[in-house]
């Protein structure tokens, strides 16, 4: 880690949106629809990243005419629990919180944010390039699209 310079930039925020996550969880994928025709009618500031079927897998796991798109059918892993944890308070994942705050005492969380965002991408691509089953692949994939996000929404 480093200690980071402060600097100011204005910009507009970036907002992530994923929706069905669990394949039976369809209401968010009505939401972004109306934010995107709302959008047509006055333009968004910043910018977004909006990810209508988070899980098309889930999206296709039927029992009957039943969606039981919670848990992926290999493993029995909840689809929105097998995300990468980059962070810890006590050193136990890749950033170190503690110590990136410490180490950087007196910065404003403005300018922390782009360099909190890089490391976190930076551990996140060593994660994606292992072997891993699909749950944690699609998550990871959804993981690295929303930390470059200020704001992000998980419509269930």
């Amino acid at each position: 880690m480093y200690q980071i310079q402060e600097t100011e930039l204005q910009r507009a925020p970036t907002v992530y949106i994923q929706t069905s996550v669990h394949g039976p969880e369809t209401q968010g994928y009505a939401v972004i629809l109306l934010l995107m025709e709302a959008f047509l009618k006055t333009p968004p500031q910043g910018n977004i990243i909006r990810v209508p079927y988070a899980n098309p897998y889930g999206m296709n796991m039927k029992w009957g005419e039943r969606t039981f798109g919670r848990f992926d059918p290999n493993t029995g892993d909840n689809w929105n629990r097998c995300h990468a944890k980059l962070t810890d308070l006590n050193g136990h994942a890749p950033i170190n919180i503690k110590k990136f705050i410490s180490l950087n005492e007196g910065v404003s969380l403005h300018a922390l944010a782009p360099h909190f965002k890089k490391s976190m991408l930076q551990d996140l691509e060593q994660e994606m390039k292992k072997n891993v089953l699909y749950a944690r692949k699609l998550n990871l994939q959804r993981q690295h699209l929303a930390v470059e996000a200020d704001i992000v929404l998980d419509l269930q």
